[in-house]
């Protein structure tokens, strides 16, 4: 699953994204752990990452952690929740 962040908000005029990146909570015995495929910058306020996996019922805290072009740096967190997805 792609999540997308926007900081735009939170960015001083002329302020950009230089560097993101996204940890992701363990759970002691998880057999099926979530995985981080792919995280970056899109365009100059949208960070991202690309997950997948997560045994079902189970609720992980998701950390992203930016540095802007004018040193600053920031986290935010959130949870996200695995459920079983049926076609």
């Amino acid at each position: 699953r792609y999540i997308p962040m926007d900081w735009s908000e939170w960015l001083p005029t002329g302020d950009s994204l230089s560097a993101a990146s996204y940890a992701i909570s363990t759970i002691t015995g998880d057999a099926a752990p979530i995985v981080k495929h792919s995280q970056g910058i899109s365009g100059t306020t949208i960070s991202y990452t690309e997950l997948s996996g997560g045994s079902a019922g189970e609720i992980y805290t998701v950390t992203a952690t930016i540095t802007t072009t004018n040193g600053n740096i920031d986290k935010r967190r959130f949870r996200l929740k695995v459920n079983n997805r049926y076609l």
